[in-house]
């Protein structure tokens, strides 16, 4: 059973995993300047951790751990 202690554990490797500089490089190519309609409540640190650790681990989005943003919001 996944605890407050394990949460804070996967959110520090979740940091680990997607570092600013290549964060800064790839959300250039995948943000737009003037995106339609409300801002994502979602950072793209997470989104971009997520999508580092399905292709790492593979299987369906569905499977994404808790400590992940919901799997629409990754694959969407």
């Amino acid at each position: 059973m996944w605890t407050d202690r394990h949460r804070t554990r996967h959110e520090a490797r979740l940091k680990d995993m997607v570092l600013q500089a290549g964060l800064d490089e790839v959300t250039r190519f995948v943000e737009r300047a003037d995106p339609p309609g409300s801002p994502s409540a979602t950072p793209a640190r997470q989104v971009l951790a997520a999508i580092a650790w399905h292709l790492r681990v593979g299987g369906a989005w569905r499977a994404l751990p808790a400590g992940f943003p919901p799997w629409r919001t990754v694959y969407g």
